[in-house]
């Protein structure tokens, strides 16, 4: 993920990505997606948004790979 004006990120997705990293990574101990989201919050000066179905960060974004570094979604389908 990193910052970008004007756009935002599911939290629940975020959140399934995270949790899919942390596994794979053998995280033994996952935030919550309440303290994951407020993390995010409070470290990186995200705010988070919501609708009618939906709750977001905004000013994020996932990025697609950098630095070696692939998004979930790429590297699935990559398997």
């Amino acid at each position: 993920m990193q910052k970008a004006v004007g756009k935002q990120v599911g939290s629940s997705l975020l959140y399934s990505d995270y949790r899919e990293w942390a596994t794979e990574q053998g995280v033994g101990r996952l935030l919550t997606q309440k303290n994951l989201v407020q993390r995010l919050v409070n470290r990186h000066g995200l705010s988070v948004g919501r609708d009618m179905t939906h709750r977001y960060l905004e000013g994020a974004e996932f990025r697609s790979s950098a630095d070696n570094v692939l998004a979930f979604r790429e590297r699935e389908s990559r398997q």
